[in-house]
């Protein structure tokens, strides 16, 4: 009599073990499409951004004048929204240049002859082509880096370092950095001094100060976040001789009027070391 024929099928660690490499390679897939996607991104946002600049360079030769905004007729590639900026100076232009998913955001200065990475400091003006200006996106860093902020009293930058050294004196003021109607707003950035902070609180810590302000759309109109404050401060403690970050945060409250904020930082108050140095800002919406 012959033995029972019994049909072999897989078992649930085989399957198991199926579904799993699945999963890597469609994670691998994924990670590697949105990779080449976002560089191509870059490509055609850099690439129209430079079009959209040499459009301006042009006015300037041809009629002696800058277009005091975008000209309707530039053609921009799909999926691309452009905004010039007021400057200040009716010889130089910046032009912002997004993504309208919001994924990019990007700038060319006609001051620096080359792209930035991030917006310009101005203010916008005039209607975007391409589309409507997208959001600015929530708790992703949106600081300019320290090159483009103002420095006074003393306060020095190196570019070979990025970092800002305040000195006893010193205080730091960013440009104009658009948020968009944040709920909150956290600010942060590197901190190191090998010197206590003077406030007695914060020994034998070392510590920073910093501020912010809040603007309308104009760039120039104070508003009111929703704790009623135009502006705040802000104060924190850090360990002495080692860069120190995260720790260190300041985190205000925003609101529905705020469309651009201005930070500061200061070594004049009670609570800052006098020999203050800071790298890598940080400003996000959440």
């Amino acid at each position: 009599m012959s033995a029972p024929y019994h049909k072999h099928g897989f078992t649930i660690v085989e399957l198991l073990i199926v579904i799993v490499v699945i999963g890597i390679l469609a994670a691998i897939t994924i990670v590697a499409f949105n990779g080449i996607q976002q560089r191509a991104n870059k490509v055609t946002l850099s690439s129209d951004l430079k079009n959209v600049a040499t459009v301006f360079a042009n006015a300037m030769a041809t009629n002696g004048s800058l277009p005091t905004t975008m000209p309707t007729d530039i053609k921009v590639s799909p999926g691309n929204v452009f905004q010039a900026t007021n400057t200040g100076s009716a010889s130089s232009y910046c032009i912002n240049g997004y993504k309208a998913d919001g994924s990019l955001r990007m700038s060319w200065s006609s001051i620096k002859g080359t792209l930035v990475e991030g917006l310009c400091p101005g203010v916008t003006i005039g209607s975007a082509v391409g589309g409507i200006v997208p959001v600015t996106p929530r708790n992703v860093n949106v600081a300019p880096d320290f090159s483009q902020w103002t420095l006074s009293g003393g306060a020095t930058y190196s570019s070979a370092t990025g970092e800002i050294t305040l000195g006893a004196g010193g205080s730091i003021r960013s440009p104009l950095i658009r948020l968009d109607s944040p709920s909150t707003i956290s600010i942060d950035a590197a901190y190191y001094a090998a010197t206590q902070s003077p406030y007695a609180t914060f020994q034998p810590n070392a510590g920073h100060q910093s501020g912010v302000a809040y603007f309308a759309s104009d760039g120039t109109t104070a508003v009111m976040n929703n704790s009623n404050y135009t502006s705040n401060g802000c104060a924190r403690p850090f360990p002495v001789n080692v860069w120190t970050t995260a720790t260190a945060l300041c985190s205000y409250t925003g609101g529905p009027n705020i469309v651009y904020v201005v930070v500061n930082y200061t070594a004049t108050g009670e609570y800052s070391s006098p020999d203050l140095k800071i790298k890598s800002p940080s400003v996000m919406a959440n």
